[in-house]
């Protein structure tokens, strides 16, 4: 049709769209059907390529969006020019390992870990579980004793925290004093700031931080049946 509008071929006495089109192909005259109107689907290709065709001037082209569609599954595509050159494929994968290092999910979770028990390292797991990447923020000894009261940490924060760093799911330990992680949070802006199951979504004192860069809170771990406090108790009655 819009071919037939451009060249005027509309009107008394004119061929139908079938006449119209055999007698185009008939005499060989292709350029009118540059208005032929073509839909693809185009996959596994990557965005240099498909901003390569938006650029040419015959295509109406729409590109999938980054913004609303999860693109997790995508992967890189690889030209075969590099793909045949060793020292590009080598410098190739190196960009492309630095590409899904950055854009990896960092998770934060936060405690004292005063004598590390089992309810401890099911919540790190847990949290571990939920990013690519877990930082654990160790409170430091005067922290852990305002928190807690006298006689607390029994372990020192050097030695708690090299405890909780010997775990595989932890990838980073940082040490903090303030009476929360909101500076924590503020400095490393995680994606998750991962709690235990004694708290809710709705009773993390710092959720209000991790809106300003989209974070989000997420509770991991199982029931609240182990502390520290109930263990030191049970080991100062002399009970196994």
């Amino acid at each position: 049709m819009a071919g037939r509008v451009c060249y005027m071929s509309y009107g008394k006495g004119r061929k139908t769209n079938r006449e119209f089109v055999g007698h185009l192909i008939e005499v060989g005259h292709g350029s009118v059907l540059e208005h032929a109107v073509w839909s693809f689907l185009i996959t596994g290709v990557s965005r240099s390529f498909t901003h390569e065709l938006v650029r040419h001037r015959h295509f109406s082209y729409s590109q999938l969006s980054q913004r609303y569609v999860n693109e997790s599954d995508s992967d890189f595509i690889e030209p075969d020019v590099i793909a045949g050159d060793p020292e590009l494929h080598a410098v190739w994968c190196e960009a492309v390992e630095a590409a899904r290092q950055a854009g990896r999910t960092v998770a934060l979770a936060n405690g004292a870990f005063d004598l590390l028990h089992v309810g401890h390292v099911r919540y790190l797991e847990g949290a571990k579980a939920l990013a690519d990447v877990l930082v654990v923020a160790v409170n430091d000894d005067a922290s852990v004793r305002a928190l807690k009261g006298p006689g607390r940490p029994r372990i020192p924060a050097a030695e708690r925290a090299e405890v909780v760093a010997a775990l595989a799911c932890t990838d980073h330990v940082v040490l903090f004093g303030e009476p929360d992680v909101r500076v924590v949070l503020r400095r490393l802006r995680p994606h998750l700031h991962v709690k235990g199951t004694d708290y809710t979504p709705e009773t993390v004192p710092e959720r209000d931080e991790l809106a300003a860069w989209g974070g989000r809170v997420a509770i991991a771990g199982d029931p609240k049946d182990h502390s520290t406090t109930e263990l030191l108790e049970r080991l100062g009655r002399g009970e196994e």
